[in-house]
């Protein structure tokens, strides 16, 4: 084998070592749960009255604490679980009353706490 062909031959082989490698790490930077660490909240329907939401974690946190509030009173409160990768569905109860009014959602973990609002 001649040096030209020896070079194109290594040359080749290189790419095709970092096309394997491109492909690899951009596997892993696609999926949500690989060395990453998050979760968020979200409504289930936010353009209608209902208050059902979604939580849906990606990090190591398993315990979520949520509570609905209509101008910083109470209304509805719970706990949930939802594990690495799962999204949990909270169905909450029709609220009376609450229309015109602004709605808190605030979801709190033991490290951390979110809150979304919604406008009746």
């Amino acid at each position: 084998m001649t040096y030209p062909k020896k070079v194109i031959l290594a040359l080749a082989l290189f790419f095709l070592g970092c096309l394997f490698y491109l492909a690899y790490t951009q596997q892993q930077q696609q999926d949500y749960n690989y060395g990453k660490s998050w979760w968020s909240i979200y409504f289930a329907d936010p353009r209608t009255n209902d208050l059902s939401f979604i939580i849906e974690n990606h990090s190591s946190e398993k315990n979520f604490h949520w509570e609905i509030s209509v101008d910083k009173n109470p209304l509805s409160q719970g706990d949930t679980t939802a594990g690495l990768g799962e999204k949990k569905k909270i169905t909450v109860k029709a609220l009376q009353d609450i229309a015109g009014k602004k709605i808190k959602l605030k979801i709190s973990t033991p490290k951390s706490s979110k809150e979304i609002y919604k406008n009746l």
